[in-house]
């Protein structure tokens, strides 16, 4: 029983880490973006978001 319990949480953690390992970080992309793109106004913040949305969207499909 022992064997088939430890055998069975190894799968389950190792597809976790899979999944993990395969999911898309945007941290550095959405940093470098407001890096790059400056300004406060409308026009910067609407540029920024979309590219970071952008992003998401390319990840989670």
């Amino acid at each position: 029983m022992n064997f088939m319990l430890g055998f069975f949480v190894t799968i389950v953690v190792n597809r976790w880490v899979t999944q993990f390992a395969n999911l898309g970080m945007i941290d550095n992309i959405a940093l470098f973006t407001s890096q790059l793109i400056k300004g406060n106004d409308e026009r910067g913040r609407n540029l920024r978001r979309n590219i970071v949305r952008s992003v998401v969207a390319t990840i989670s499909h």
